[in-house]
C-alpha cells in the first residue's frame, strides 16, 4: 500500500477514530442509493462487503479486480470490484513464531479554534428575530453564565496499540497457522 493506493483502489478513511478500519473504494461513488463496497474474497471464500476482523499482518497477497473480469468471475456481486486476499500459510518442516507490535498517538496539532463561550452563544440566539419561539433546551438564561470548553472535549488525544502473535508449523501432510 503506497500513499493510500492498493493496486488501483483507494483506501478511504473510515470513521476517523484512531485505530478504526479504513474503507476500500474501487469504482468510486457512482450510485445514488446503492453501496459501492467491493466484494471481498478471502482464501477463495466470499465473505461479503468487508474484510471483517482480518488481521492485516496475516495477509500474504492482495489483488484488486476492477474490470469486467470481476463481473465475469463473480457475477453481479463483483460489479463494484473484488478484493481477493490470500492469507499466510505454514510451510512444511518449518516452525515460525512471530510477534509484532505498533503503538501510536493521534493529536490535533493545528491549534485551537475560537469557540463561543456561554454568554456569546446566548447573545447569538437572543439576536434572532424569532428568539421567543426557539425550543432548544440548552438555550436559557442559565446558558449566559455557563462556560464550557467544547473544543477541548471534542479534540482529545487518541492512543492506539496493536499486538499480533502468530505461530506456524507443519509437515508434508498437515500445515497449521495460528494468529492472535
Amino acid at each position: 500500500m503506497l500513499n493510500g493506493k492498493v493496486s488501483g483502489a483507494f483506501v478511504a478513511p473510515g470513521s476517523g477514530r484512531p485505530g478504526s478500519r479504513g474503507a476500500v473504494v474501487i469504482r468510486g461513488q457512482a450510485t445514488l442509493s446503492g453501496t459501492t463496497s467491493p466484494l471481498w474474497v478471502i482464501d477463495g471464500v466470499i465473505v461479503g462487503s468487508g474484510a471483517g476482523d482480518l488481521n492485516p499482518d496475516d495477509i500474504e497477497t492482495m489483488t484488486i479486480l476492477k474490470d469486467a473480469a470481476s463481473t465475469a468471475i463473480y457475477g453481479s456481486q463483483g460489479a463494484n470490484g473484488v478484493v481477493v486476499i490470500t492469507t499466510k500459510k505454514a510451510r512444511a518442516g518449518k516452525t515460525t513464531l512471530s510477534y509484532a507490535t505498533r503503538m501510536g498517538v493521534s493529536k490535533l496539532t493545528n491549534g485551537n479554534l475560537k469557540m463561543m463561550n456561554g454568554a456569546e452563544l446566548y447573545d447569538y440566539y437572543a439576536s434572532f428575530a424569532n428568539a421567543s419561539s426557539i425550543s432548544f433546551p440548552r438555550w436559557n438564561a442559565n446558558l449566559r453564565n455557563s462556560n464550557f470548553d467544547w473544543w477541548d472535549l471534542a479534540t482529545q488525544t487518541g492512543f492506539t496499540q496493536n499486538h499480533n502473535v502468530s505461530v506456524s508449523s507443519g509437515t508434508d501432510k498437515l500445515q497449521s497457522f495460528f494468529s492472535l
